[in-house]
């Protein structure tokens, strides 16, 4: 199968992703929140509390997905790919939930936000 998109995110600390390049594929687009390259990893740098979404459109609604996320080593961390992603308010979510107050404390989650509501 052929790859529709890739990034090594070798360019320095700070890189901004919006519009940056992906090594294979089109360009990073920021629906919501700041991102920047840090240590050759997609980082999200807003404060403000909400969703953070960064994403590249493949140009395919069927794909195989590959994603290397980092979780927190405390508190509560979240990542994983947006899949069929409008915008902010709609997407799929395959979430890698880190979080030390629930049990168990590391689950993987499928999600649909639709019209800015999680079903």
């Amino acid at each position: 199968m052929a790859t529709l998109a890739s990034d090594d995110f070798s360019e320095g600390d700070g890189t901004d992703l919006g519009g940056k390049a992906l090594d294979v594929g089109g360009t990073w687009t920021e629906f919501s929140g700041t991102w920047e390259v840090n240590s050759a990893q997609a980082r999200q740098t807003s404060a403000t509390a909400g969703w953070k979404v960064a994403g590249t459109d493949v140009g395919t609604t069927n794909a195989d997905v590959q994603v290397e996320c980092t979780l927190a080593a405390s508190g509560h961390s979240a990542p994983g790919p947006m899949v069929r992603g409008v915008d902010v308010n709609n997407f799929w979510h395959i979430m890698a939930q880190y979080d030390l107050t629930t049990s168990p404390p590391a689950q993987l989650i499928l999600r649909e936000r639709n019209g800015g509501t999680f079903t």
